[in-house]
């Protein structure tokens, strides 16, 4: 409850010294500023303090206050003035109200998935781990080294069937186990606070703050840039009811939070004054610390932000690109940092030839090239002559290329759509993609997998063709139309040529949520300029989402798996010995480093069991959990239930399916003495 009295006073410092920054603004608005800024801030010093493996959530959440107080006091004398200016009616947001109401319903059922084998249930994990004392980015099993050889070799094997704990290689001695999480534990700062708040189970609810901010940020950036004032409301049709952003808004993955640092970017670098443009650069320069996949657009924002600040000769558009490309360069040594192993394992994709530390100081140089560009560009901008030759030529390459883009990536869909469907070529993957020897090289039947169709849908059907004809229309385009369809092709053509096929299921469709999508739809709010057209548009991509939708609203993403667990703490002693036969791998994934962290249990390999009860205290519980019944002398069963456990919200043969995956039976049995 201190916590959360904290976090809300912060807030309210926050909101009082941010308008004093912003005049005539709608109270809903304000709060949305507001809460930007505190998220914003709550990365930074998380970050700062995850760094040095120092991260406490109090550390984290009294510093942003002290941080509020001083702003406050810094411009305490224009806080009158500014409230002043606020218009209170509430009124006037309704709509907004309205729909913070409905997102919330239809994103409120959160993933239950807490496996340690999955990217879902390893982010759950890192949470719980972040909301203790030992918060370091290196864990070490304190089972290991304590009884034999042999107990060790049996921990050993529970621990492989860990898949999401990557084992460091370097303990010489062989009397400790450390180990790392594939993931960055950015993002999931926030998930620690809402679990400190409001409890470990219900720490996913933060996804809602994440849907909602990105939501609303969207719509207040449309306001912003597009003349149509109806196509704001493109932020709810094709963004907020999009079913793969509400499958985002459900599932612990990384992606709804990148989607919200990147709105809260673009609707500061939209609000024209150096101050919210210093802002944005920031908020996207933190996008490098939350997702890995950043390298592949950092390019993209320094020409976006590049192209903007020279056609419109905006100085605090240019101030904002240094800052993203300063901050993505602090953003390297800290995901190694904090992440090696996984770090390492996602830049190998560069080339196995290339080291981390190599390819991590190109990427920086690559920034420091960028960051002279735009220096030397700012410097153009007073040479009129120049100047003039240059926008010229850039207008006739943005102009030419942006159609023989749109043509390579056509040809390029029909190419691969080839390859996958009438050719072995892609007939095997890894990951999600182990669904490629079901539907790869089965001829017309296997087009649906194509990026491309995962793309249109995604888009509610609508949007890539409207697109595709605005290309080829001959109507004049704004130079800001043309660098937003710019990033759209870039995104594209990642999805065309590097991954080409999506699998039958929403979680492999969120990597191209994160930019392509958004994208495409600030295209649409550019590029419609006819009113009836966007009822039209909302009208289409309303209806074609609501058999998805309602699917969101009847299941959750592996379901079971909170109630499994709850249960079986009911039976186990908190601090207690706990041993698991190796093999019974669904037990092991939700139970096994779940009762170690919020049960403080030790758990065992259950045939190491003579020596550990000869080692421990006669005194101690000892729990043998099972999936399968044990004939054990001097051993009584004290529960025994079958558990329902759903899978993803996926299904064969469509990629975003109306029916939820089919459920397992798991057994549970579990004897003491």
């Amino acid at each position: 409850m201190k916590t959360f009295a904290l976090v809300s006073i912060t807030f309210l410092l926050i909101f009082l010294w941010m308008s004093t920054f912003n005049d005539n603004k709608k109270l809903l608005k304000q709060i949305v500023f507001g809460l930007s800024m505190y998220t914003v801030q709550y990365y930074i010093i998380s970050i700062i303090f995850l760094l040095f493996d120092k991260f406490r959530i109090n550390n984290v959440v009294i510093t942003c206050f002290v941080v509020n107080v001083l702003f406050f006091i810094f411009r305490r004398k224009k806080i009158k003035y500014a409230l002043e200016s606020i218009d209170w009616n509430v009124k006037t947001d309704i709509y907004q109200i309205i729909f913070i109401v409905v997102a919330i319903v239809l994103s409120f059922n959160k993933s239950q998935d807490i496996r340690t084998i999955s990217d879902m249930g390893i982010y759950f994990e890192r949470s719980v781990v972040l909301t203790g004392n030992n918060t370091s980015s290196i864990q070490e099993l304190k089972e290991y080294g304590k009884i034999s050889d042999s107990v060790d070799n049996g921990l050993c094997k529970l621990q492989d069937e860990l898949i999401g704990l990557y084992q460091f290689d370097d303990n010489a001695d062989n009397t400790s186990f450390s180990y790392e999480y594939h993931s960055l534990p950015t993002w999931v700062t926030f998930m620690a606070l809402f679990g400190r708040i409001f409890g470990l189970f219900n720490a996913p609810h933060v996804l809602t703050w994440f849907y909602v901010l990105a939501s609303i940020c969207l719509y207040y950036l449309i306001e912003n840039i597009s003349k149509n004032k109806l196509n704001k409301f493109f932020s709810i049709a094709l963004f907020s009811f999009s079913p793969i952003i509400i499958y985002l808004s459900k599932t612990t993955l990384t992606e709804m939070s990148f989607l919200m640092l990147l709105f809260i970017g673009l609707l500061f670098l939209s609000e024209k004054n150096i101050f919210a443009s210093i802002c944005g650069g920031i908020a996207i320069g933190l996008l490098g610390f939350v997702h890995i996949s950043m390298c592949m657009y950092i390019p993209i924002f320094f020409v976006s932000l590049f192209l903007l600040s020279f056609f419109f000769k905006r100085k605090d558009y240019a101030i904002a690109n240094i800052v993203q490309c300063l901050m993505y360069m602090l953003s390297l040594p800290y995901v190694y940092k904090v992440s090696s192993i996984y770090t390492s394992q996602q830049l190998s994709r560069f080339g196995s030839y290339f080291s981390t530390i190599q390819i991590i100081c190109g990427l920086m140089l690559l920034n420091l090239m960028f960051i002279g560009i735009q220096f030397a560009g700012m410097a153009l901008v007073n040479c009129q002559e120049l100047y003039r030759q240059i926008k010229q030529w850039l207008t006739i390459i943005l102009d030419r290329g942006s159609l023989v883009g749109l043509i390579i990536i056509l040809l390029g869909t029909v190419y691969e759509a080839y390859c996958l469907g009438f050719t072995d070529k892609y007939s095997h993957g890894d990951g999600s993609w182990w669904l490629r020897s079901v539907y790869a090289g089965k001829g017309f039947g296997s087009l649906i997998h194509i990026n491309f169709v995962s793309i249109v849908m995604a888009t509610s059907f609508i949007c890539i063709p409207i697109i595709i004809i605005w290309q080829f229309h001959k109507t004049e385009k704004s130079i800001l139309e043309k660098i937003v369809y710019l990033v759209v092709l870039y995104s594209w053509a990642i999805y065309t040529f590097l991954q080409v096929d999506t699998p039958s299921n929403y979680y492999a469709s969120r990597y191209y949520a994160i930019i392509l999508v958004p994208a495409v739809i600030l295209l649409m709010s550019l590029i419609i300029k006819k009113e009836k057209y966007t009822l039209g548009i909302i009208a289409i991509a309303i209806i074609i989402n609501i058999p998805f939708n309602i699917h969101h609203l009847q299941v959750v993403a592996f379901d079971g798996q909170h109630n499994l667990y709850k249960e079986v703490t009911e039976h186990i002693a908190e601090g207690s010995t706990v041993l698991l036969p190796e093999g019974t791998s669904q037990l092991n994934s939700i139970l096994t480093n779940n009762l170690r962290l919020m049960n403080s249990n030790e758990v065992y390999n259950l045939e190491n069991i003579n020596e550990v009860m000869t080692f421990y205290d006669k005194k101690q519980n000892y729990y043998i959990i099972s999936e399968i019944p044990l004939e054990l002398n001097g051993w009584e069963l004290i529960f025994e239930k079958n558990f329902s456990l759903y899978g993803n919200i996926s299904t064969g043969g469509i990629p975003y399916p109306v029916k939820m995956n089919s459920y397992n039976m798991v057994s549970c049995y579990i004897y003491t003495q």
